[in-house]
């Protein structure tokens, strides 16, 4: 009989796959030394890196999708501290410790060759449906965010030259790009914050996408005020779940800015999400308050939200 195939758990030795289940007895009983917010961390550092998927790690430390959800979207240092999720996952990044086993970094890959842009105003009106470009010239603020922005092309590149084999090539340039509202920090959101939570998680797993490039690429979106963008508070907004959750973070918008002018630059037409939230929410989501989370009611009464951001009282 020919030789059985590795599943792509078995062959992740390297990324100490069956870690758990080496030392799962060995650490029985040891003083867990990070809390839960820290383990969240670390988690999607790991995945993040493109180590494993998030099926992968959750047979690597014997966990179903339903307790480590529940156990990753909650937040505090020890919120969570009771599930399996959180003990197992410790157990297995313990013993890559022990194993010597450091934290899996993306790969390096060449930068592609610079490419000529126009300034690109999206249509922001609800049921608008066309972008136009208007050849203007980048505004300082965007010109200043180039520097920082870990999407920008350097001065040699832009000047025709070759860029080193080295550097680390993530998503194309949007600096050129300049969305309706965006100079004043006020871009209609018309994506969920789950839908940008999907996005980040993705984004975040690109080759030569880093956690604190992408940090300073989401403060580059910002232009009448200076913001530094920390990486708890990027942890923070990915750990919540809702539509509304985290809707007056300045990750939620920078991060929908920058999302929005990459589909734009690749010439993605909306999704059904984004041409649903149009026709219910004309001017996108609220970013400046917070929606209400208590309500009066009878006892037996609940709230439900939905995908749009919707609250609906259910009486008991």
């Amino acid at each position: 009989m020919p030789p059985k195939k590795r599943t792509a758990l078995e062959a992740l030795d390297a990324n100490g796959g069956d870690l758990y289940a080496e030392y799962v007895e060995a650490l029985e009983g040891a003083p867990i030394d990070m809390n839960a917010d820290q383990v969240r961390r670390r988690i999607r550092t790991f995945l993040d890196s493109g180590a494993m998927t998030t099926g992968e790690f959750q047979d690597a430390i014997g966990v179903n999708s339903k307790g480590y959800n529940m156990f990753m979207t909650q937040t505090g240092r020890d919120k969570g501290t009771g599930s399996n999720t959180f003990q197992n996952a410790w157990v297995y990044f313990k013993a890559r410790e022990m194993k010597g086993l450091a934290m899996p970094k993306k790969p390096r890959v060449a930068a592609p060759k610079a490419v000529k842009g126009k300034a690109v105003e999206a249509g922001g009106e609800a049921g608008a449906g066309k972008e136009t470009a208007n050849g203007e010239a980048t505004t300082a603020a965007a010109a200043a965010a180039t520097a920082t922005a870990s999407t920008s092309v350097n001065a040699t590149k832009a000047k025709g030259t070759k860029a080193s084999a080295t550097d680390e090539a993530g998503p194309p340039d949007v600096s050129d790009m300049t969305l309706p509202r965006e100079e004043t920090d006020d871009v209609f959101i018309y994506d969920s914050c789950d839908e940008i939570r999907r996005k980040i998680n993705a984004h975040l797993k690109l080759p030569g996408v880093t956690q604190a490039s992408f940090l300073r690429t989401l403060a580059a979106q910002y232009h009448t005020r200076e913001v530094k963008i920390q990486g708890k508070q990027l942890s923070d907004f990915r750990s919540r779940k809702g539509a509304t959750a985290g809707n007056t973070s300045v990750v939620y918008r920078g991060a929908y800015t920058y999302f929005e002018k990459l589909r734009l630059k690749a010439d993605k037409p909306k999704t059904k999400h984004r041409l649903e939230v149009e026709k219910t929410w004309r001017n996108g989501f609220d970013t400046d308050k917070m929606p209400p989370r208590y309500f009066h009611g009878r006892p037996g009464d609940y709230v439900t939200e939905d995908a749009m951001g919707r609250m609906t009282v259910h009486r008991g």
